[in-house]
């Protein structure tokens, strides 16, 4: 497999190892046509964004980079740390930069009729976003601390298999990555810095509270024996990656 295909494989392990997890130890409220939270400001790195990208491009909707474009406005939410850069201020003691929230309050530009037409590839960002009760607009979800830092850490996780790439909003990753050039120049493995976007980061260590450590350990340590095609998820991560896993 070229480079781009591992690191895809290794985000599908991620995404089925999370929604199993979930599925096998909550029962959660969110179902089709809830869509409170799919909003404008969802945030992940290039190698989601190029994922979903392909999936936009399967379904045959060719009017999404004329939607994106239309809802990438200075209100939407642009990131200026990423997961494991504010796991690195916090371990290291220094005051994270505080984040800003988007003032735009418009639903994500891929909505149909309150259904996600590529929910199948969409990206951690949404695939994290869960309630154990219905969220609607005005409402707040119920989501269960130690589900919160599972979350956090497949994020970190996510983030360190992208190094290289890019982590921002899914907008204006999206419209960057329609360009052809760029995404032949991030497929071979060069690394995409974008304007307004963060770089990715390595896991310098995970954020967990004390309270979380049992659950989180023991999500962390099934995660990284999972059998992915006769090597261990982490085996595979350390040959991705340039640096240990």
């Amino acid at each position: 497999m070229s480079i781009i295909e591992e690191k895809l494989f290794l985000l599908n392990c991620v995404y089925k190892f999370f929604d199993d997890f979930v599925e096998s130890n909550y029962k959660m409220a969110c179902a089709k046509g809830c869509a409170a939270c799919c909003t404008r400001h969802v945030t992940g790195t290039t190698l989601e964004a190029y994922r979903l990208l392909k999936g936009l491009r399967r379904s045959g909707r060719d009017d999404f980079p004329v939607r994106l474009d239309q809802a990438a406005g200075a209100g939407i939410f642009r990131p200026g740390l990423t997961t494991n850069a504010l796991a690195m201020a916090c371990m290291s003691k220094h005051e994270p930069l505080v984040e800003k929230p988007g003032s735009d309050q418009g639903p994500c530009p891929l909505l149909e009729n309150e259904i996600c037409p590529v929910y199948e590839d969409r990206p951690f960002g949404c695939r994290g976003m869960l309630s154990k009760t219905r969220c609607r607009p005005g409402g707040q979800g119920e989501v269960p601390s130690e589900l919160i830092s599972v979350v956090t850490i497949c994020n970190q996780i996510i983030e360190h298999l992208d190094v290289g790439g890019s982590y921002g909003n899914m907008i204006d990753l999206l419209l960057v990555l329609t360009d052809e050039k760029k995404a032949f120049q991030y497929t071979e493995g060069e690394g995409l810095i974008i304007p307004g976007c963060s770089p990715t980061k390595t896991v310098p260590g995970f954020l967990v509270p004390p309270e979380n450590e049992a659950v989180v350990q023991d999500f962390i340590d099934k995660l990284f024996q999972l059998d992915c095609s006769g090597r261990t998820f982490q085996q595979k991560m350390s040959l991705v990656r340039d640096t240990p896993f």
